[in-house]
């Protein structure tokens, strides 16, 4: 499990990183020296982040840009969820584990679908 300061710290380093749609080029023979791709925010100039020889690789660092803030946003509606989840049931004073299954699958559907 991520502690606080880490999901702090992957938030941080994804808001300093260069805004906009991350995008990749193969590079035509000419430009690529020793690298294959150009990977960066582009706006009409390529700008070079690192040396990137296989296809795969290049794809999936330029959709980190848009897929880690993505992430940080789901992972802080779950942990919102659980934290309701536990408070609730806590209050609950249960005795007998079934209701209280019963109860958590009801309460997890209702935080999902914020109480819909």
């Amino acid at each position: 499990m991520l502690t606080t300061e880490e999901l702090q710290a992957i938030r941080e380093r994804a808001e300093a990183a260069t805004d906009g749609k991350w995008a990749y080029n193969l590079l035509p023979p000419s430009m690529s020296f020793d690298r294959k791709f150009c990977l960066g925010s582009f706006n009409g100039v390529c700008e070079i982040v690192g040396d990137i020889n296989k296809e795969a690789d290049a794809e999936f660092i330029a959709a980190a840009r848009q897929d880690v803030p993505k992430l940080l946003a789901e992972v802080e509606r779950l942990n919102k969820v659980l934290h309701r989840i536990s408070v609730t049931t806590m209050s609950m004073g249960y005795v007998g584990v079934e209701s209280m299954a019963r109860d958590l699958k009801r309460l997890a559907w209702e935080a999902i679908h914020d109480g819909k």
